[in-house]
């Protein structure tokens, strides 16, 4: 994630801070700033026709976020700790990112599809970074653009943030299994949920097209993102998926409902 970090300190910052404290007293002082990346902000008229992120960037009020972990009494997270949190590894009290007894997960042998908007053209690159940082083994990747085109580019920003955060941590608590970047052309709920079926598609036989009846794969569509409950005279396109996929949207970061929803398959 070196080129992120060269970009502004909140967009550093999330890399760091952007998930849960395990242990609030590792950070010497709460004080600090939250960011809403334009991405993540919900505008009038959005509801069925376009989603956004759930990304919100906190940016402590003393630290050098720019600077590589782990450093004792930074509000950091690494894929030990975070995999000490869920349970991914053997626990312990605290889940301190400092702790070297922490060891990070050895799991996943299926495949992941990750649904995101919008290009991000250093996926693969920030990747290995962020794997070389956490001495992660080298992750099975690939990029799919759902129209078969390479998407044009987030002028905010906010997109690439979320790819790079999803297709990282996906990798650090599922190393071995394949990670699929699947990019919709837009934000738009047309592009969105076709992108949903390509990825449906690549989890269960690894084609961005119809699977033959014959295909078994197994494993997660993921969406990390939203919108607000589309209104009752609104119709909407419903998206299928095969029967044996999970699909995993990312909770809202605000109280209330947000689409899409999970579903059981």
């Amino acid at each position: 994630m070196k080129r992120l970090f060269a970009l502004t300190a909140p967009v550093a910052a999330v890399l760091l801070f952007g998930f849960t404290i395990s242990a609030p007293a590792q950070i010497r002082s709460g004080e600090g700033r939250v960011t809403i990346p334009e991405s993540s902000k919900a505008k009038p008229g959005d509801a069925g026709v376009r989603a956004h992120t759930n990304v919100l960037v906190f940016t402590p009020k003393t630290g050098k976020p720019d600077e590589a972990p782990p450093y004792s009494g930074y509000g950091f997270e690494t894929p030990a700790s975070l995999a000490c949190v869920y349970h991914l590894v053997p626990f312990t009290r605290g889940c301190n990112p400092n702790d070297p007894a922490l060891t990070n997960p050895n799991g996943g042998s299926n495949t992941i599809a990750i649904v995101d908007a919008y290009d991000d053209p250093y996926a693969a690159g920030d990747l290995g970074t962020f794997s070389a940082q956490f001495n992660l083994p080298t992750a099975t990747f690939n990029v799919v653009y759902a129209t078969g085109t390479v998407p044009s580019l987030d002028p905010t920003g906010g997109w690439e943030l979320e790819e790079s955060l999803d297709i990282e941590w996906a990798h650090a608590m599922a190393p071995n299994a394949k990670i699929y970047l699947v990019e919709a052309a837009s934000e738009n709920d047309t592009d969105l949920f076709p992108a949903v079926n390509v990825a449906s598609n690549l989890v269960h036989c690894g084609l961005t097209t119809t699977c033959p009846g014959t295909a078994t794969g197994r494993g997660e569509v993921v969406m990390s993102w939203g919108g607000a409950r589309i209104p009752a005279k609104r119709p909407m396109t419903h998206t299928s998926l095969r029967l044996g996929l999970s699909t995993l949207p990312r909770p809202a970061m605000r109280l209330g409902s947000s689409i899409p929803a999970p579903l059981r398959t």
